[in-house]
């Protein structure tokens, strides 16, 4: 069974979302999940897949390695 992942109640009213690096990974996900849903819809636009795939990915490891440091 996987944990729960809680973010922050105050990332939504913070002047300095940007510096947050849990948003920043959830606009990863979002991206992924809209490219991966335009790709299935029309095969030629496939690329939005990777794109967004790749911008999960970084906004993911990059939002981790904030957290850690």
């Amino acid at each position: 069974m996987l944990p729960r992942i809680q973010l922050p109640l105050d990332v939504a009213i913070d002047p300095g979302i940007a510096q947050q690096p849990t948003t920043w990974v959830v606009v990863g996900a979002v991206v992924a999940l809209v490219g991966l849903f335009v790709a299935r819809r029309a095969r030629k636009l496939a690329i939005l897949m990777t794109i967004g795939t790749a911008g999960a990915v970084w906004a993911w490891s990059s939002g981790a390695l904030s957290l850690v440091g």
